[in-house]
């Protein structure tokens, strides 16, 4: 049995079913659905109950990161994780602050993507036997960027991983 069920969001339909096609290889993955705009993902979370949503970063009408955002806030009784598909990294800090679990490049190979959304999923849904201490991370976030929105995207990450970041600002040229 397929457990891991999948909502596709993007407004290019040959991304969709290129999607569709690579995940339904997959022995562990459902995809459930598939829409173009964020509008007709909101009247499907309730009724699908993906427990993983891939959204396209720029959608028309309401876009990927503000989708994210109200999906996050709003009263849907679908608890999906999110993961945004985007072009380049230029949205990377809006989105995880909008509430995104992950943030991948659209040219990513099949079986990294497949990865991806297990570990999305294992996160959430699967029992742990023991917790990973992870000691360090590093994160570069090019220039420019807004540091309020940084701070606060940090802050979620600290509230995310239960840990204490530590914060080196500076120049690497």
């Amino acid at each position: 049995m397929k457990e891991i069920k999948i909502l596709l969001v993007d407004d290019c339909e040959i991304v969709r079913k290129g999607l569709r096609h690579m995940l339904q290889l997959e022995d562990d993955m459902d995809v459930v659905g598939d829409c173009a705009t964020a509008e007709e993902a909101f009247s499907l979370v309730d009724t699908l109950s993906p427990a993983v949503i891939l959204m396209d970063v720029g959608m028309p009408g309401t876009d990927g990161i503000e989708a994210i955002r109200r999906l996050k806030t709003n009263a849907f009784s679908c608890n999906a994780e999110v993961i945004m598909l985007a072009e380049s990294m230029d949205h990377l800090v809006r989105a995880m602050e909008a509430g995104a679990v992950g943030y991948l490049l659209r040219d990513i190979k099949h079986q990294e993507l497949a990865q991806a959304i297990r570990q999305v999923y294992g996160n959430e849904h699967l029992p742990r036997k023991h917790e990973e201490l992870v000691e360090e991370v590093e994160l570069l976030i090019p220039l420019p960027v807004d540091s309020a929105q940084l701070l606060r995207f940090a802050g979620r990450l600290e509230e995310a991983l239960g840990a204490t970041i530590m914060q080196t600002i500076g120049s690497w040229e």
